[in-house]
């Protein structure tokens, strides 16, 4: 099976979880490989030209001198290590910075484009921002603020 060979194939002192966000179809695929049910997801379909917004001046390119801010962000948000897998996405990343503090990042060409952010507001600038460009955004039922932001603002639908 692809899935279990992929599995097997991943370096586990690298990679301590392996995530997959299953359609329904592959769902009972995936228990069968011994993955667990961690989190359910929303996904939206953005309408193109429905929500346009100012860039909001707290959203700039990645710098280096913010590297490490960015990569304890993310820990301190998921709790993991990600940070080999986030630098070399770092370069494309554009960060939300309020006074000299790193409160969110986005990173464009991480999955369907991975946003982390430590305050609400953080993180719904840099959806604004995200979806200038994006057609298509997913992320988990409990982030409550990004099911607001799309479910009044953006979606042509939602799936769950």
């Amino acid at each position: 099976m692809i899935t279990q060979a992929l599995v097997e194939g991943t370096d586990m002192n690298k990679f301590r979880t392996i995530y997959i966000i299953a359609t329904e179809p592959g769902y009972p695929v995936y228990l069968k490989c011994g993955f667990e049910l961690e989190a359910e997801y929303a996904d939206f379909d953005i309408l193109p030209g429905k929500f346009t917004s100012e860039i909001s001046p707290h959203i700039i390119p990645f710098d280096e001198k913010y590297k490490n801010q960015i990569l304890e962000l993310d820990k301190i948000t998921t709790g993991e290590s990600r940070s080999e897998r986030l630098k070399e996405h770092l370069h494309v990343s554009s960060v939300f910075l309020s006074g000299n503090k790193i409160s969110g990042a986005f990173f464009p060409d991480l999955g369907e484009g991975l946003i982390i952010a430590d305050e609400p507001s953080a993180g719904i600038e840099l959806m604004k921002f995200r979806i200038q460009t994006g057609t298509y955004s997913i992320f988990p039922l409990e982030n409550r603020t990004a099911l607001e932001f799309y479910r009044l603002r953006v979606s042509k639908k939602i799936k769950k």
